[in-house]
Order: structure tokens, then sequence, then C-alpha cells
């Protein structure tokens, strides 16, 4: 099958789908037909010309034995095993779970597979602080929780193991992309941004001689010390009060003309109306030189009225997320990639398909990632934005 050019600024939030792969292809007897369903999707996602799909690796945030809650699905299907630990059950993070490691190696090979030649790149997100918040607080390792220094190594052997994983696909020589954390939260704590800064720093070591640093994507819309270890070296904001004498960053971040190299994402990217509160005109001009804007967590509670695309509800039926249709996007990519082209910055916008979210008759949002279930339309119209702006066909 003869594909079409990846559009190098258009990318897919694809969050749950490899989630969904592992949930629907975890017992054998169904494998066969949801990978067969699984290389449909993956196909139309080439066909749409997508460069990079995102997508959350793990979650466990409850009791993996627990039948209920807005995750149960996920929680005892993830890249470690369980072991009873006196009443309680616990992860160990020395114990890989097999199952988990085959399905992960069938998804990446599924999609390679698709177009050797030129295939998707697969951006995994490797952790979520507040997805997999049960397993960093009870383990057996003495973790003790997701920013304590005793989780730092199992970070980092996660990262190298997933680096490991796609280079035995893609080939010794590729560079895979990753993005460290979603969403890292500090609340304005100080001392807690240090212990954002500090996962990031750590963990990048650990991979940076695979992973260059310009394909590293930084999530620091909840903590901006998240991109800290990025940047020039520089003080700490607040250097000099409470104690803190921290340093962040090196200059070994920065290009031959001084921008910086890492990426950052900037979630809630889903309307004109959004792009319009300044986040645009921060990143032209400024050290950056390219940037994501993401449409995670849908378009913000001021404009739910006038987003005309898949709106979430909750248990009682009111919205709590929406998206634009097929015309807002067109019209949001075109507002930021006219803007982008003129400032001489590299803008990559990605798409989420929050219709795949359906919930089921306990108020759950499940997600099916099969072909059928996507708006195709809005990748269509993405695409057409991009062509009238860069002028190719």
């Amino acid at each position: 099958m003869e594909f079409e050019p990846k559009i190098k600024h258009l990318r897919m939030g694809g969050m749950g789908i490899f989630l969904w792969w592992i949930m629907v292809a975890w017992e054998e007897e169904a494998r066969a037909y949801w990978l067969k369903e699984l290389k449909k999707t993956l196909t139309m996602i080439r066909k749409k010309r997508v460069d990079r799909i995102n997508a959350f690796m793990w979650v466990c945030d409850a009791n993996p034995k627990k039948t209920n809650g807005s995750n149960a699905h996920y929680n005892n299907k993830g890249p470690y095993e369980f072991v009873k630990d006196t009443a309680r059950w616990k992860i160990d993070f020395t114990k890989w779970n097999k199952k988990w490691i085959k399905l992960a190696r069938m998804f990446v090979q599924a999609n390679y597979d698709v177009c050797p030649e030129d295939p998707v790149d697969i951006q995994f997100i490797l952790q979520m602080p507040k997805y997999t918040k049960y397993a960093y607080a009870n383990n057996v390792n003495n973790v003790g929780g997701f920013y304590t220094k005793n989780a730092l190594k199992y970070k980092r052997n996660f990262a190298r193991w997933v680096l490991r994983m796609l280079k035995s696909i893609h080939g010794k020589d590729y560079k895979s992309f990753l993005i460290f954390e979603n969403e890292p939260e500090c609340r304005n704590n100080h001392m807690m941004g240090h212990a954002v800064a500090d996962s990031h720093r750590d963990v990048y070591s650990a991979v940076k001689a695979d992973v260059p640093l310009r394909n590293i994507v930084v999530d620091s819309g909840e903590c901006e010390f998240a991109f800290a270890p990025f940047v020039q070296r520089q003080r700490c904001p607040k250097y000099g009060s409470q104690g803190c004498t921290r340093y962040f960053g090196s200059d070994s971040n920065l290009d031959s003309h001084g921008k910086r190299q890492a990426e950052p994402t900037q979630h809630g990217s889903v309307l004109v109306e959004n792009m319009k509160d300044g986040r645009l005109a921060t990143v032209i001009g400024s050290a950056l030189i390219y940037a994501e804007w993401h449409e995670d967590g849908g378009c913000s509670k001021k404009f739910l009225d006038i987003a005309r695309g898949t709106k979430l509800r909750n248990k009682h039926g009111i919205v709590t997320h929406a998206w634009g249709d097929k015309k807002q996007v067109r019209q949001k990519c075109e507002y930021i990639w006219y803007a982008s082209k003129r400032g001489d910055i590299d803008s990559y916008i990605a798409i989420c398909v929050p219709e795949t979210l359906i919930m089921n008759a306990h108020g759950i949002l499940i997600e099916d990632f099969r072909v059928i279930m996507i708006d195709w339309t809005r990748f269509n119209q993405a695409a057409f934005a991009h062509m009238k702006v860069y002028n190719h066909e």
C-alpha cells in the first residue's frame, strides 16, 4: 500500500490508544481479532498523514483487585507484576509482566508494519503521576511515592526498556521520541517543583545517549518546573529565599543559535478562542523554535458552549469537556500555522479523538479506538489547513 508523505506538523493525541489495545487484547482468545482492528486503525492514521502519535503506557491509580472506579479496567494491566504482601496487593517494580511486554511489542510492530519505509512515530508517555499513584505508593520496593528518590531508578529502568523495545523494531539507529510525564503538578509548591524538575532531569540523563533533546516533549502546563532542566543554566526563581541555592539547566541545552531544544506542549489548545489567550504569542520570538499545541483536556469551561464537536458528560449528564468540530479544527489550525509561519517557528498540532470514550452502564468512560469510532474528518480538515498555509499538495 502506498501512502502520501506525512505532514510533519500534524500529530494525533492518541492518549488511550495503547491502553485500549492492552485492554482488548489481554485475553489471548480474542487477540487475533483485535490485532486486525488495531491494524485497521493504525493504517487509517497513516493514511491521514499523521507524523506522530502520543499515548499513555500504563495506569494503576487504585488497587488492582478493585472492580469499579474510573480506571479499574487498566489497573491490573501494566508493565509490572503484583504480589500479595500480607492482605494487600502491591506492585513489584523488579518483576516485569510478560503479557504486557508481549502486547507492547505487538503494538509497536503493528504500527511499524503499516509503512516500514516511513512509519508514524510513537511518542510514548512514560508516566502520569495521578494515574500511577497507587503503584508508587503501594509496592514491595520501598519506593514510597512518585517523586521520591527511591522511585527514580525504576523510572529510569522503564525508560531504558521502552527505548530498547522501540529500537529492536525500528532498528538500532532509530532515534525515539518520549514524554516523561503527563501533567505533573507542583501546585505552586517550591520544593515540589524541584522534585518534578529533578525527576525530568534524571530520567533524561538515563536516556540522553539514545534520545536527542529535540525528541523530548515536556508537559509543563501544570508545573513550569518540568521544563526547567532543559533551559540554559540559571538560578531558580526562588534562589536566596526559603533556603534555596539551586540552579537549573545547562548551556548545552541550547542549539547553535541560542534556542532551546526540548519541545514544550500546551494542552487545551482546542479552539481559536483558546489560542487568543496569548499562549501562541509567548512562543513566537522567544527562546523556543517549536511547540506542540495539544487538545488534551478540551477547550476549558469558559468555551464549553461554543465548542461544536464531541462533548463529554459526567454520570449526571453535565458537560465537563468539549472539543471543536471539523470546521473549528480547520479554523484553529489555520490560525496557528499562519502565525507560526510568519513568526518562523514550527507549531505541531495534536488532534485528540474524545469520541473514542464511550460511557458504560456504570458511568465509566471506556476507550474504543476502532476505525468506525473515530471522526476522521477532523484530521482531513487539519490536513487541508496545512496545505493552504504551507502550499503543498
